[in-house]
């Protein structure tokens, strides 16, 4: 018999407190949940923009795209600075970005709750996870959690925020941090939108952060 390592010893605790204490804990989702269903992370998106942009410019798609923006445009290349520049206005962002959350064919099974999602919707359903904050555009989590049978509290937005229910009141919230894509005015691209959150976010942080105590 092998002796578990560190990582098998820590998922044992976590798995421990999480059985001990339902309720207790949020969960911070990243890109990396969502890529498995066809969703790009930032670099993917950036690298398909750049794609386009070159063959708009009547040049093949670049083998190296951070040396072509860097040469194109004489400053490194970013998720922010090219979306400022191929779309400047909050609405055109959001639809330049609406087609990499959607399928393209609605009966397609690409661009849809991960096994992650669903283990993550199995243990809302169970009591153990109530609150979690996502900073993906995406729905998938609220899909996965709707396919057990439960409507989460959506917040995308300040105003949200501000008109939330105590958190320890609600089966289960899901955060957008930085917003939805289906709602423009709420999604954080840009430098200056990621500069800081609202302050209801804030506060909505923290308690997320306190439930835990």
């Amino acid at each position: 018999m092998t002796s578990p390592t560190p990582h098998e010893d820590s998922l044992l605790a976590l798995a421990f407190s999480l059985r001990a204490n339902p309720g207790a804990y949020s969960v911070l989702v990243g890109a990396g949940v969502s890529a498995a269903s066809g969703i790009p992370t930032t670099w993917g998106v950036m690298t398909d923009l750049i794609d386009r942009l070159a063959v708009l410019m009547g040049e093949e798609e670049p083998a190296e795209h951070e040396r072509w923006y860097t040469e194109r445009y004489g400053e490194p290349l970013s998720y922010q600075s090219i979306l400022e520049k191929l779309a400047p206005a909050p609405l055109e962002r959001q639809r330049l970005l609406r087609s990499y959350f959607e399928p393209a064919d609605p009966a397609s099974s690409a661009k849809q709750p991960t096994l992650a999602h669903r283990a993550l919707a199995r243990l809302v359903k169970a009591g153990i996870i109530r609150v979690l904050v996502t900073l993906n555009f995406d729905r998938l989590i609220e899909q996965a959690i709707r396919a057990e049978g439960m409507e989460p509290t959506i917040v995308a937005s300040a105003a949200d925020a501000e008109g939330l229910a105590p958190l320890h009141t609600l089966d289960c919230c899901v955060v957008h941090l930085h917003g939805d894509y289906l709602n423009p005015s709420t999604m954080l691209n840009t430098v200056n939108e990621l500069a800081s959150y609202e302050p209801a976010m804030l506060d909505l942080l923290h308690r997320s952060w306190l439930i835990m105590d």
